[in-house]
């Protein structure tokens, strides 16, 4: 209570970051946990305790304090704001799967392991820097070419029509965000 107290004073030390049950490091977790969270407040005020509990959450101003940390935590990550439509994408196709759609589930496998998200930050830096920017990604140019050509191979007209609508639409969303952290002069991630 003292602590508390003095730091609303400005006295005293800094307050350690709480993010409850979740994985400091895992953005993607945190974002999962916000969905979850959201469709609970959606659902019911039961559910909604449930998934406070299962983690580690008190209440709202508990998430809220955690989701502060969170972002504190990250601010300077690109990977933190890539998080959230990742996450998104992820949800969506899972809702679609659960509706009968036969969405193709390796669409988004990792393309001699660069993500969706990832290739929209190699090319925004190569956008910037040129092709030598391919290297801080461990990439020669033969080699982004190839996985370039998969990603666009299947977003292109000739994949599965939807899975390729959601993908392009994807990649183009993380292709605003990739821009706009390295014109931030954000870090590789």
């Amino acid at each position: 209570m003292l602590d508390t107290i003095l730091s609303i004073f400005g006295i005293g030390g800094e307050k350690k970051p709480n993010f409850a049950a979740l994985n400091p490091d895992d953005v993607d977790g945190y974002y999962r946990a916000s969905h979850e969270i959201d469709q609970a407040e959606r659902e019911s005020p039961e559910a909604l305790k449930a998934t406070y509990a299962r983690y580690g959450l008190k209440n709202e101003d508990h998430w809220d304090e955690v989701r502060g940390a969170f972002a504190m935590r990250h601010k300077n990550n690109p990977d933190f704001a890539f998080g959230a439509a990742r996450v998104g994408l992820e949800v969506q196709i899972k809702d679609m799967a659960a509706k009968s759609y036969a969405f193709p589930m390796n669409v988004l496998d990792p393309v001699d392991g660069v993500t969706l998200d990832r290739l929209a930050y190699i090319v925004a830096s190569a956008e910037a820097a040129g092709p030598s920017a391919y290297a801080q990604f461990g990439l020669d140019p033969a080699r982004f070419e190839r996985i370039q050509s998969e990603w666009s191979s299947r977003m292109s007209a000739s994949a599965d029509p939807f899975s390729a609508n959601i993908l392009s639409s994807q990649y183009h969303v993380y292709l605003l965000q990739a821009r706009g952290v390295v014109s931030r002069g954000g870090a590789a991630f």
